[in-house]
């Protein structure tokens, strides 16, 4: 009898032993070496464009940017929005195998629900805007989308870290607005005065969409967002230099919280004398630095695989 107990007891205990394993396994943050990448959504938002070959130039930077980011953040389809300005850039991005739809102010007031979920999300905002006493307004079918309205509506997304990509025209306007914890802004201009469309997005497109990696510009050994901002900066400045144009929109950082940034271009390189005959390349390579400014920005990896699924 004693045996029988004895045995009872023992195989009891082992029983409770793996459950309390299991729980462990299920429950139990993973070790700091084996933390899972985040999981991020992609939204890339188009402006209404009235002119042909400025439509064209757009759909064709949208499709190489989703189509780049896609792949580099292994964001999955079902996470993956792109909204445009009407009916016809929709549907040539479709047919370039991008599932796209119209912008409007259902999409536009509050984010979905199911998205706060998500540990990152990465928006784009590109095409033209404008900026009337500095009150910024991105270009949609029907009303604009006024600074307040994009506010609110990035206030309602509460994931770990907003990305925000600010690739029109006068977009400085809407730095300080959106700053806050645990937001990384990129602005394509320091300036809500600048009102040319932007030339930044074209090569920073292309960029994201090759195949090559891209060089450790910013020293910490690693490929992040702020190398990619950095080598886009770059590329737009020499293509400036060597048409012996001035270069109006100078980029932005901001992830500090504080609201002010830091200008990539005046922080870093001296940008060359126009008039020169042969303007040599400049060193954008980024010096140790100065600010808090880009410190949030070179934490966000590149190529970093998302295994936790495609769920919404």
């Amino acid at each position: 009898m004693g045996g029988f107990i004895g045995g009872w007891v023992g195989r009891t205990r082992r029983g409770v032993l793996v459950v309390l394993g299991w729980m462990a396994w299920f429950l139990l943050p993973p070790p700091a070496g084996g933390e899972e990448p985040p999981t991020r959504r992609l939204v890339v938002i188009g402006s209404l464009v009235d002119r042909s070959p400025r439509q064209d130039e757009l759909v064709g930077q949208i499709e190489r940017l989703t189509r780049g980011l896609s792949r580099r953040l292994a964001i999955p389809d079902d996470r993956v929005h792109v909204w445009v300005g009407d009916e016809e850039q929709a549907g040539r991005l479709g047919e370039s195998g991008i599932d796209a739809a119209v912008a409007d102010r259902d999409r536009l007031t509050v984010a979905p629900e199911s998205w706060r979920r998500t540990d990152q999300v990465w928006l784009f905002l590109m095409g033209y805007a404008s900026t009337d006493f500095g009150d910024y307004r991105f270009h949609l079918g029907g009303p604009d989308w006024d600074g307040a309205a994009i506010g609110g509506w990035v206030d309602s997304l509460h994931t770990t870290r907003t990305v925000i990509w600010l690739l029109t025209p006068g977009s400085g306007a809407m730095v300080r607005p959106l700053s806050g914890p645990d937001r990384v802004i990129f602005a394509a201009t320091e300036s809500a005065q600048q009102i040319n469309g932007v030339r930044l997005t074209e090569p920073l497109s292309a960029l994201i969409d090759g195949g090559d990696p891209i060089p450790d510009r910013d020293g910490d050994g690693r490929s992040t967002a702020m190398d990619w901002f950095i080598a886009a900066a770059d590329e737009n400045l020499q293509r400036h230099a060597s048409l012996d144009l001035m270069l109006s929109e100078h980029a932005l950082v901001e992830d500090s919280g504080d609201g002010r940034g830091e200008p990539v271009h005046l922080s870093h390189i001296d940008i060359p004398d126009i008039g020169e005959t042969d303007p040599q390349p400049v060193d954008i390579r980024v010096p140790p630095r100065t600010t808090e400014d880009g410190a949030l920005a070179a934490e966000l990896i590149f190529g970093v695989p998302d295994r936790r699924g495609s769920g919404p």
